[in-house]
């Protein structure tokens, strides 16, 4: 008689996670749709509008008219960069979310793409020879200095949220500061640099997306390693370390995943902001927080946000192009202010 209320309740748990199966494949292929129909959408639209038959013959037969050159050289490698890019920085918020356990722990927030930009700013134009495949590498310097002294002066008085925000805050405005004196000794490229600063894909290539490719490959990967141990993080450092896990060597491991994530984005699109903070929060709302099925889905929607967002800047004031950082920031502020007006009141 024991048996039959076990067995009913293993039957509802099997049916919810069969459930909850469904429910994350139905919004991954959505999302994949959705990403799909953006991509397509975008070969047409631009500085130069492009007729849907000419978008085909150029696509089906790579012909060497302006139009071909125009979607072979500029927009499809431009859209990969942005698709990578997004899931880059997306991935990147979570997983520095898991290993601060905290909701407000971002790539921008803790310094770390300012830190980046500070570094490269300064290579950029005290030692303009270094090559721009050395940037990423460059940035990852800077950033890990940044972010390492943001946790620092956070962790000094209990790791809070605001207390990480305020921390980050004080960095970026240090490392925004250098980048202010460096831009004054920059000359006639300074009006290049302040571009890149605003954050933006506008001229951005296939060797862009080479100089992308190896760092963003190298950290989403390591993001499927990750998973498990962010899981046992979330329980705390005393629980996951009785379940076998080494904190030490899995928070620093994931910090640095990170880190490589957003560097490698800030070396070819400048520092966009908010997206590594508000996509986590948006996946997580929607599938939960197991990291297994978080950081794809997290990925997928940066990468949806980000190429959205490309879009409006090379279209909204065509033939002119807005700073895709303008744009996340539009959004993402509110956003950022919500959540620290809910979590200080």
């Amino acid at each position: 008689m024991t048996s039959l209320p076990s067995a009913a309740s293993a039957s509802r748990t099997d049916a919810r996670r069969c459930t909850s199966s469904l429910r994350v494949t139905g919004l991954v292929v959505a999302g994949l749709v959705v990403l799909g129909t953006l991509a397509i959408g975008g070969l047409f639209v631009g500085g130069v509008a492009t007729p849907v038959p000419v978008v085909i013959d150029a696509l089906l037969s790579r012909s060497a008219g302006p139009e071909a050159a125009i979607l072979w050289k500029l927009r499809i490698p431009r859209e990969l960069l942005a698709m990578l890019a997004g899931a880059a920085l997306a991935c990147s918020g979570v997983v520095m979310q898991g290993v601060a356990r905290n909701p407000l722990a971002s790539p921008d927030l803790t310094g770390v793409l300012t830190g980046a930009s500070f570094a490269i700013v300064v290579f950029y134009v005290f030692v303009p020879s270094v090559p721009a495949i050395a940037h990423p590498f460059i940035g990852l310097a800077g950033g890990l200095l940044a972010g390492g002294t943001s946790l620092l002066i956070a962790s000094a008085g209990g790791l809070s949220p605001v207390r990480l925000a305020l921390a980050g805050s004080a960095v970026a405005f240090f490392c925004a500061a250098g980048i202010t004196t460096a831009l004054v000794h920059a000359g006639p490229t300074v009006a290049s640099m302040f571009f890149w600063l605003t954050g933006g894909l506008a001229g951005r290539g296939w060797h862009h997306l080479t100089i992308l490719l190896p760092w963003a490959v190298t950290g989403l990967s390591a993001c499927a390693v990750l998973a498990r141990p962010l899981d046992l993080l979330a329980l705390g450092d005393e629980a996951a370390e009785t379940l076998g896990l080494n904190v030490r060597f899995w928070r620093l491991a994931g910090a640095l995943t990170a880190i490589v994530l957003s560097v490698g984005v800030v070396a070819v699109a400048g520092p966009i902001g908010f997206l590594g903070l508000c996509i986590p929060h948006i996946a997580r709302s929607v599938v939960g927080v197991r990291h297994q099925v978080l950081l794809p889905v997290a990925g997928l929607l940066g990468a949806i946000a980000l190429l959205a967002a490309d879009t409006l800047a090379r279209t909204t004031a065509a033939p002119r192009e807005l700073p895709i950082g303008v744009l996340t920031a539009i959004v993402g502020g509110p956003i950022l202010i919500h959540m620290v007006w809910r979590r200080t009141a």
